[in-house]
């Protein structure tokens, strides 16, 4: 009985869909989706149309949904419960994205072959095994598999420890502040081309520190929370200066050749002072790896 339930109401979810009643659609399968959440798997994300292919597993019915027809995002505010809870739905359907996933699979073997207790010696050399990666045309080098634990000292002495967030690691080729290259988080998305970077400051003297990079995420929220749990004195929102969403394109253009040593945030004063000789500079290192401006 159950199964011709669903099987009626997958049926007038289609004909809502050919009719243009996108509104009544999504109603169906919202309601579907809050009685058995486990009954749908999205196997296929488009994240330039912000579109969600669905499969109800018991019926292997499938259709299309855009990000907003599967979920209601009311306007964003800092306060808004309703837009977190939203976002919570969007990022439990996008995880349900089927295991067999090439890139997902790609990564995941990679981040198993890193070892995660090697010893304070080769920890502090960086000779010890890691994960390589290429995402979206960059290659990334793991050092941190997500769930592994990510240890140190501060500068005054103290040691620290935290269960990271996500895989953790560094964009190769990149020339950050610290002399490293430029960190980068691996979000739970990893076919998602937004990208974010956050610029940390020293939050003793409120000077900018260095830059993390954020990928596989799908939004700012997303962002701030992985951020913040990558520390486990919970000094992630003093740390937290700014998040600037940029394309890939652009990303590429700044770690092969950007300005790496001063803040990322457009209306920082020293961004503001460094801008033209920036875009002068940003030009020559498109020309020179034969990029394309206007996709920047």
């Amino acid at each position: 009985m159950s199964r011709n339930l669903d099987i009626s109401r997958l049926l007038r979810l289609k004909q809502e869909s050919d009719r243009g009643n996108y509104e009544e659609k999504r109603r169906i399968f919202r309601e579907m989706y809050s009685e058995n959440p486990d009954s749908f798997v999205v196997d296929s994300e488009d994240a330039q149309k912000r579109t969600l292919g669905i499969t109800h597993v018991p019926t292997n019915f499938r259709f299309h949904l855009t990000v907003p027809q599967a979920v209601e995002m009311p306007q964003k505010t800092a306060s808004d419960e309703a837009y977190r809870k939203a976002t919570a739905l969007r990022t439990a359907l996008v995880m349900k994205y089927a295991a067999d996933n090439p890139l997902r699979a790609h990564i995941r073997s990679e981040a198993e072959k890193v070892d995660t207790d090697p010893s304070e010696a080769r920890k502090e050399s960086g000779n010890y095994r890691k994960g390589h990666i290429r995402l979206h045309g960059l290659s990334i080098t793991i050092e941190n598999p997500k769930g592994s634990t990510r240890s140190g000292k501060s500068p005054d002495g103290k040691s620290w420890e935290v269960k990271m967030p996500a895989h953790y690691g560094y964009i190769r080729s990149s020339d950050a502040v610290d002399g490293d290259q430029v960190d980068v988080y691996i979000g739970p998305v990893p076919e998602s081309e937004k990208v974010f970077v956050v610029d940390q400051i020293d939050p003793a003297t409120g000077k900018f520190d260095e830059h993390k990079v954020f990928l596989g995420c799908t939004g700012e929220d997303q962002v701030r929370d992985l951020y913040d749990k990558g520390f486990s004195d919970e000094s992630g929102p003093k740390r937290r200066k700014s998040i600037t969403p940029i394309s890939v394109g652009a990303l590429k253009v700044w770690v092969r050749g950007g300005i790496l040593r001063e803040p990322f945030a457009p209306d920082s004063p020293r961004q503001k002072q460094a801008s033209g000789m920036r875009k002068l500079h940003s030009l020559r290192v498109v020309l020179k790896n034969g990029l394309v401006p206007g996709k920047l």
